[in-house]
């Protein structure tokens, strides 16, 4: 499984560094990089005790959001019906629901320009700041219900449980991926490692379409960029880093030689890129 997050999520990831919404873009991005997956390995999957076959085109059920919203209380639960990649795809949609409380843990800087990982551009110093940044968020948050950890359990437990268990158990691995998924591919958008909260307006992010994701689908990773033998733990920091040194986002521009190109937003600056280094 943890080939399967690596190989899903990086696949999925186009040469330029971009964004999405959760209606379109996300849940495009999660269904292309199933499809890659399959075509690559097949329907087969390694589990305790030898190689498994996936079950694509199945139906398990399990607990989605039914609508999404601003707030915890205009979103809403209830059970769904859906493919193994259908759970994927609606991850990557489910991930950012409620979007104000899930906003804030999105973001991670693998620097700590601001002298931590987690977003303080915006509600620094209030408790409306978890303080909490997307890899934790995304890989062992105790407080995420749809964590990589609590994916690899319910993994297992599709395994181990009674036949009425295991529907639930595998919906929920796969909607667990799916948000994993999510916060990976948000480590090639610059605001969310650049501690830029971009609550109005990011360019990218605002502009790039599932439609744009289908088309780049498939396209070449920036060499760069290596993910070969490297955890899922890993792949945060390598796509972190290389994302946050190579791009700008809207309001982080900056060029040491000159003093008045200043981060809009007022955070601490990072390193690169400079306007001497492009």
């Amino acid at each position: 499984m943890r080939r399967l997050i690596i190989v899903l999520a990086v696949l999925s990831v186009p040469a330029a560094a971009l964004a999405w919404g959760n209606k379109s873009a996300h849940p495009a991005i999660n269904g292309q990089a199933f499809d890659l997956f399959l075509a690559r390995f097949g329907q087969t999957e390694q589990a305790a005790g030898g190689r498994v076959r996936l079950d694509v085109d199945g139906v398990f059920v399990g607990t989605g959001v039914t609508d999404g919203g601003w707030f915890e209380v205009s979103t809403s639960s209830g059970p769904m019906a859906l493919t193994l990649g259908g759970w994927l795809r609606h991850g990557g949609f489910s991930a950012d629901e409620p979007e104000v409380f899930q906003s804030l843990r999105h973001f991670y800087d693998p620097f700590l320009a601001a002298g931590v990982a987690y977003l303080t551009d915006a509600f620094p110093n209030s408790g409306a700041n978890p303080q909490i940044n997307a890899k934790s968020w995304a890989l062992d948050n105790p407080g995420n219900a749809w964590s990589w950890e609590q994916g690899k359990q319910a993994w297992r437990a599709g395994f181990e449980g009674s036949a009425e268990d295991r529907q639930a158990a595998f919906a929920k691995a796969f909607r667990c991926m799916g948000e994993t998924l999510h916060l990976v591919a948000d480590m090639v958008q610059a605001a969310h490692v650049r501690n830029d909260a971009h609550p109005a307006f990011e360019p990218v992010e605002d502009t790039l379409t599932g439609a744009d994701v289908e088309a780049l689908a498939g396209g070449p990773v920036d060499p760069r960029v290596t993910y070969e033998g490297l955890t899922v733990y890993e792949v945060f920091d390598a796509l972190a880093k290389f994302t946050n040194e190579h791009f700008y986002s809207h309001e982080t521009i900056y060029n040491a030689d000159s003093p008045q190109v200043m981060p809009a937003n007022g955070e601490a600056p990072n390193a690169h890129p400079q306007f001497s280094e492009l």
